[in-house]
């Protein structure tokens, strides 16, 4: 049986949308907010959880029709990287610049936390050239 306090919770994309719904209210459809979501997605599988020494995660595109109930990648702890960045692209396009700068300012604080934090527990891919076999040096060998 696994530990508990192990067990991490998952947001789902539907549950994100209500939040950033009710927290931000806007003029902005599921449909565009969904697009956002990808946006930071797609960055989080290229530039955290790929980098890391486990499988690759392959991203596809949430569509909001099917996949209300899929799981994001980012761990609840985490989630205010969603709600900022969502919050700062919504600033952006309401054209409103000093709250735009706040929550652009939050997120870059939440995803550095949040890369911060997974590069700490997982262990990076080796940097080896193309096609080049994985090789661990002996430390009895001179």
């Amino acid at each position: 049986m696994a530990c508990p306090f192990l067990q991490r919770s998952i947001m789902k994309l539907a549950t994100l949308i209500a939040r950033i719904q009710s927290l931000r209210p806007s003029q902005y459809d599921e449909s565009q907010l969904v697009d956002w979501i990808n946006e930071v997605e797609s960055q989080v599988a290229d530039e955290v959880i790929n980098r890391a020494w486990v499988d690759n995660v392959e991203f596809t595109p949430y569509d909001i029709a099917v996949d209300g109930e899929k799981e994001l990648l980012i761990p609840d702890e985490n989630c205010d990287v969603y709600l900022h960045y969502l919050a700062a692209k919504i600033d952006f396009w309401n054209g409103e610049p000093e709250r735009y700068n706040n929550s652009a300012s939050m997120y870059l604080a939440s995803w550095k936390s949040y890369a911060s934090s997974y590069r700490r527990n997982h262990m990076p891919k080796c940097l080896t050239p193309a096609g080049a076999d994985l090789v661990w040096p002996d430390p009895l060998r001179s």
